[in-house]
């Protein structure tokens, strides 16, 4: 990893939690589209252990399908975390459909704020962490993926 002829170019870099374990893994797209670009793409393992995460999937009812453009706010004790949903991120690439909160040691979330493209404002109740969860704009059933 230490050698810069590893890397290539860079043309895209993308964050999801491939192995589900909570952080988020990178993946590369190191080439181009000619045949003398020579460079692997990488996918990097975030190997962090024993910290807490909650993951956030958004799905619209009166918004968009994919949330896009929904504002997330996540509190916990006296701190806050702000996530918006993205369509795309940078060239050649695009993060995971959730949401990666990165919550250190926490063992609960106080309270989750939603507003939605529509306008809309949900909140969701305490919650657990370490957990993906799917959010249906309107809808107060949280359905867990892993």
């Amino acid at each position: 990893m230490n050698n810069p002829a590893f890397f290539g170019k860079f043309h895209g870099i993308a964050t999801s939690d491939v192995d589900h374990d909570g952080d988020p893994d990178l993946m590369v797209n190191n080439g181009g589209v000619l045949l003398s670009d020579r460079w692997q793409d990488l996918a990097l393992e975030n190997k962090t252990e024993g910290m807490s995460w909650l993951h956030l999937r958004l799905k619209g009812s009166k918004s968009n399908a994919g949330g896009i453009g929904a504002r997330v706010t996540l509190e916990a004790g006296e701190k806050m975390w702000v996530h918006e949903v993205r369509a795309g991120q940078g060239f050649a690439s695009t993060n995971g459909p959730y949401l990666i909160f990165g919550l250190g040691k926490l063992s609960s979330v106080d309270k989750v704020t939603i507003r939605w493209p529509s306008g809309d404002i949900q909140v969701l109740p305490s919650l657990a962490v370490n957990q993906a969860l799917e959010v249906i704009e309107g809808e107060s059933l949280l359905r867990r993926h892993y």
